[in-house]
């Protein structure tokens, strides 16, 4: 039996005999063989970048030019950035010293309110055109090219990338010095956060078992030991949040495209409040994920009215039907939201529902539910209660049409 071309594998001894487990590109478990399998080349595999170039499609040429068209266009946007801003009071002070001697006290004000707002338009409309080009980019391909990307895109598209040198710095050694001494400091200060580690360890061990990052014993999988520290450091940090269960999916996925230090950054960039859109229960900032969990589930709940108006609009026949049934949205769609669909799509799908989402929030995520939901439109209507909800808790367990899906959601009208 020869070994497909898009899979690695690695031996494994279990007890006398050695048996093989085959690992897919984005390092799932797919399935395990007797040792008498004729493989070629046994490549161990212990983090998730010995997987990014197995059985790629792209030529290291290929993914060479992609990186820096990326990295190029990261940059121009924020040598833009940095050159366009202009603090309120340095405007002020232009418009004083032309206007001192000639124009009345309110000129100058007119004349600072017209610059300003000048200003702020013009930034308004470069940035909505680097967003559209990196977005028609993705479309393009249908998400992101290659999984050596994510971490370069997710990070900026979090708004890890975006701060200062100084606060990257600063996050980071944050980071290890909580490592450091996570001990009976935090403990004074935040008396929840025993509990928020007991939970943690809890929801480890369930955690993608079947990825080669978190496969085994906490003791020996180096992908949970990261994730225990990162959902425990980001505890310590936020205590009003602490820890919630679907935090740990997400803290995995980031953690499967970039190391930890950087996945941290990255997650923090995630969970950080925005200025505005989601503390107001909308869905105008792009992630701001901490509102998903803290006390209250605001912006959960935001997303399942949102969720149930755009049903009751483009599925009214279902919209009846889980009515006449009494099957709430919440039922089955508040662990999609929280875990941003990891039980539901399978990974190479999930990963280009993601990078849709980085770019263009969590209307994104309404878009994949409604998309779901139209798919299995036809079966959902055959069914009563329990029906519904056993099919939609199965769905990662048939096989999903990537491409189909991601025209339904691209297609999906936002109302």
């Amino acid at each position: 039996m020869s070994t497909p071309s898009n899979v690695a594998v690695y031996p494994v001894r279990e007890g006398a005999s050695e048996v093989i487990e085959v690992v897919d590109d984005y390092g799932f478990l797919s399935s395990r063989s007797a040792n008498n399998t004729d493989v070629a080349d046994t490549v161990i595999l212990d983090t998730a970048a010995s997987l990014t170039s197995s059985g790629s499609s792209w030529a290291a040429e290929a993914l060479g030019a992609e990186e820096r068209w990326w990295a190029s266009a990261f940059l121009l946007y924020l040598s833009w950035k940095s050159a366009s801003y202009r603090p309120a009071e340095l405007i002020v002070e232009d418009a004083d010293s032309s206007s001192v001697a000639s124009s009345p006290a309110c000129s100058c004000h007119h004349t600072h309110g017209r610059q300003q707002q000048q200003q702020e338009t013009d930034a308004a409309l470069v940035d909505r055109w680097f967003w559209s080009r990196w977005e028609a980019r993705l479309r393009q391909y249908g998400g992101c090219p290659h999984m050596s990307l994510r971490g370069l895109l997710w990070g900026f598209f979090a708004g890890a990338w975006q701060q200062t040198a100084e606060a990257q710095h600063r996050e980071a050694t944050q980071y290890v010095m909580t490592l450091a001494d996570p001990g009976p400091a935090w403990m004074l200060s935040n008396p929840n956060y025993a509990a928020a580690l007991e939970a943690i360890d809890r929801d480890v061990g369930r955690t993608f078992p079947h990825h080669v990052l978190f496969h085994g014993a906490l003791s020996r999988s180096a992908g949970q030991r990261q994730l225990r520290r990162l959902l425990g450091a980001y505890a310590a940090r936020d205590p009003e949040v602490g820890y919630c269960q679907g935090m740990a999916f997400v803290a995995a996925v980031v953690l499967m495209v970039a190391p930890e230090t950087q996945a941290y950054q990255i997650f923090c960039g995630l969970m950080r409040d925005g200025d505005g859109g989601t503390r107001h229960n909308q869905l105008g900032d792009r992630h701001g994920m901490r509102q998903l969990y803290r006390s209250g589930f605001p912006l959960l709940q935001t997303l399942l009215r949102e969720l149930e108006r755009h049903v009751e609009s483009l599925l009214p026949a279902l919209a009846a039907h889980l009515q006449s049934n009494e099957v709430q949205i919440s039922m089955f769609a508040s662990r999609w939201f929280l875990t941003l669909f990891v039980h539901q799509l399978p990974p190479p799908l999930l990963l280009r529902v993601w990078d849709f989402f980085l770019v263009r929030g969590w209307t994104v995520m309404v878009q994949v539910a409604v998309a779901l939901l139209h798919q299995e439109q036809g079966e959902l209507l055959k069914l009563d209660l329990e029906g519904v909800l056993l099919r939609l808790k199965s769905l990662r367990s048939r096989r999903q049409n990537g491409e189909e899906l991601l025209r339904r959601l691209c297609s999906v009208p936002l109302l």
